[in-house]
């Protein structure tokens, strides 16, 4: 199977044994280094990958993972580096995003979080 490569030096991963396609190595190393052990531990449940979330009318953001902890929806978005697209949608998250959102970065197998971005406090309205 013939992969793009990607501008940014992150390799697509062939599909794991969950079924899941991965754009980064960084991502699925994540997955099954941090969140998978928190699951089997109970620590977290339901999680969830690639969710779309819609911010604003017209402008979504598939975010890495989603999961619960402690009864608390939480997203997790894994990056290696930061894009204008990226940037701009964070600061929507700031204003529009559903729950709490751990910037995680990292490399190999090492990972921490570098930001929280709050739930939204606002909502949109669009008059008819």
């Amino acid at each position: 199977m013939f992969y793009r490569k990607n501008k940014f030096g992150a390799k697509k991963t062939k599909k794991s044994f969950d079924g899941i396609g991965w754009d980064s190595e960084l991502e699925k190393n994540y997955y099954y280094y941090i969140l998978k052990p928190r699951e089997t531990a109970e620590e977290i449940t339901d999680i969830k990958v690639h969710n779309s979330i819609e911010l604003v009318p017209g402008i979504n953001w598939k975010v890495d993972f989603s999961y619960i902890e402690n009864g608390e929806l939480i997203y997790d978005e894994v990056k290696g580096f930061e894009t204008a697209d990226y940037r701009l949608k964070k600061k929507l998250w700031t204003l529009f995003g559903p729950a709490k959102l751990n910037i995680i970065k990292g490399s190999g197998l090492r990972f921490h979080t570098v930001q929280t971005v709050k739930k939204g406090r606002h909502k949109v309205v669009i008059d008819v």
